[in-house]
């Protein structure tokens, strides 16, 4: 396998990776000493060199994600889903891997916008946004346009044309704080759980309020019911509007001719990836790909870090970071804004850092526990990530959250936008109803009571042994580093074999893994449930010629 990758002109990549790796964030008494423009320009191309190696890694990492999702391939490790495979495997978020293996499908049904990014001329980001549109005989000449255009000009023309927003248009998040008193908790508990079956067991907070508050809102009568009251009751605190900040970054673009004054970064190319099959051979280059992906987003972390610090998209005369993430690297702000935030909780904990080098725990691992270590307590956190699967650290975690939101008296969730949009009409609604301002906690409990009793008659369930078993593994799949809900129990010693019907012999699998995995021999449980159980995987393994040779002449890193 070949890679390769155009450098800069002049520019000495092992120079620049030195220089990345020597950078340091300044104390803010010390910013009003540096020279802003001399080293805004080598930032700059430090940190966009480094966004597009990263999008060379990650086309091809695509690619070969796609292929896992052919037939049974991922069940060869024991995973059931592309996204388990990836977050567990290889360290990347389970909802990245899914996005990567899509735009490599799709752009498999677009040839000519498959070579522009491919070759590094379109970045995956402009190529999600022209997908809908670039089909047939105009996919040349959108592929023309997102050489040429800007990320903003181009999502403004798939809107109007199609009428929808663009795919890698990135809905804005807030932090939903909503006063609870104590005595309400059971309340709110009981009806996420039921939301849970409403939109899926393993559906976010998030997503559950949204059920709540659909229903509330689809029986009485939604915001024309609150329009038609008095409105002195019906503030709700939104956020502002993007129209202020679209339109300065329109003024941008053509004041700055596009930026024409940054360093010209030139393209990268991602690496050729053959037509494999065998599942090993497509793992092991997975992992080699991703190993080095990651020695790439080490040093964009630090460069992105110390360039957002600084506040240098400014002085580069963008609108925002957002615009700056856009037009310039290629990304959504909030991929580098949690990109940068890991990389000061890591120069905070140098041993998490090595941690992740290493390989002790993965990225996925790391940027869980990075908030919840200190000084004191992160070798203990890293020996605890060692230990478990990233999805069952992921429920800890989020259970430990919550049991300290609860004892603060406070809902606090972050959620997007259309949440926030969606309670502020809960609000309307219930102030129009009882005519008076309600505080906020009070009309989030009306939606909750109303939810409870328009589903809590469908919960009754019969004390039978499946049921006993289901709830003491929590509704969720038990196989390792699965995220799924569960569907079957499965008896770990077969009823065919004498197996018995007890708690102690049963325990909840999702469909995939108790009717494939385990019955068709791709792994096996033994034990006792719940905590007794040994588990085999990959029981199917490779045969010497099914993985790459590690003299492979064609195996290189990107320079």
């Amino acid at each position: 396998m070949s890679l390769e990758c155009a450098s800069p002109a002049g520019h000495d990549p092992d120079t620049d990776s030195a220089v990345a790796a020597a950078l340091e964030v300044p104390m803010p008494e010390e910013r009003r000493d540096v020279l802003r423009s001399e080293g805004g320009v080598l930032l700059d191309r430090l940190l966009a060199t480094r966004a597009r190696r990263k999008a060379a890694y990650e086309v091809a990492i695509g690619e070969y994600l796609a292929a896992m999702t052919v037939g049974n391939r991922t069940l060869t490790f024991g995973h059931v889903s592309l996204g388990d495979y990836a977050r567990e495997r290889l360290g990347i978020n389970a909802r990245t891997a899914q996005k990567q293996a899509k735009l490599a499908r799709d752009l498999r049904e677009r040839p000519e916008l498959r070579d522009a990014v491919w070759s590094g001329e379109v970045s995956p980001c402009k190529a999600r946004i022209v997908m809908p549109l670039a089909r047939g005989d105009a996919e040349v000449s959108w592929v023309e346009r997102a050489m040429t255009d800007t990320a903003r000009a181009l999502a403004t023309a798939v809107k109007t044309l199609t009428g929808k927003v663009a795919e890698e248009e990135e809905e804005p998040w807030e932090l939903l704080s909503i006063p609870v008193p104590p005595e309400a908790r059971p309340m709110v508990d009981e009806a996420m759980k039921v939301a849970g079956k409403q939109v899926g067991h393993t559906a976010p907070r998030w997503d559950r309020l949204n059920a709540i508050f659909q229903e509330f809102l689809g029986t009485y009568g939604g915001v024309e019911a609150a329009e038609e009251s008095d409105g002195k009751f019906l503030h709700w605190p939104l956020p502002p509007s993007d129209d202020l900040v679209d339109r300065l970054e329109e003024d941008l673009e053509k004041e700055t001719k596009r930026w024409a004054y940054l360093d010209e970064v030139q393209p990268i190319v991602a690496p050729h990836v053959g037509d494999e099959t065998n599942p090993w051979r497509i793992d092991a280059e997975l992992r080699r790909l991703v190993a080095e992906r990651n020695r790439c987003d080490e040093e964009f972390g630090r460069v992105a870090s110390v360039f957002s610090g600084l506040g240098l998209w400014r002085d580069a005369q963008f609108a925002s970071f957002r615009q700056y993430c856009k037009e310039r690297l290629g990304m959504g702000v909030r991929t580098v804004q949690q990109r940068i935030a890991l990389e000061r909780r890591l120069a905070m904990l140098p041993e998490l850092r090595e941690a992740m080098r290493s390989g002790r725990i993965s990225y996925e691992k790391a940027r869980l526990i990075a908030w919840k270590a200190t000084d004191r307590t992160v070798k203990d956190w890293i020996e605890r990530a060692a230990g478990k699967t990233c999805i069952s650290l992921r429920r800890e975690i989020e259970g430990e959250e919550e049991a300290q939101m609860w004892t603060r008296g406070w809902l606090d969730i972050p959620v997007p936008r259309h949440t926030v949009e969606l309670l502020a009409d809960v609000l309307k609604v219930a102030r129009a109803l009882a005519k008076k301002p309600l505080p906020a906690g009070e009309c989030f409990l009306w939606s909750v009571c109303h939810f409870l009793e328009t589903w809590k008659s469908e919960e009754k369930e019969r004390n039978t042994l499946r049921n006993r078993v289901m709830k003491r593994d929590l509704g969720y799949c038990q196989a390792p580093g699965c995220s799924r809900r569960a569907a079957h129990v499965h008896h770990v010693e077969f009823r065919s074999h004498g197996g018995a019907n007890s708690m102690e012999n049963e325990i909840a699998l999702c469909a995939a893994h108790h009717l494939v995995a385990i019955h068709e021999g791709y792994m096996r449980v033994t034990g006792k449930a719940p905590d007794g159980l040994v588990w085999e995987i990959g029981l199917k393994p490779p045969r010497p010629e099914d993985l790459p040779s590690e003299d492979d002449p064609e195996r290189t890193a990107c320079q």
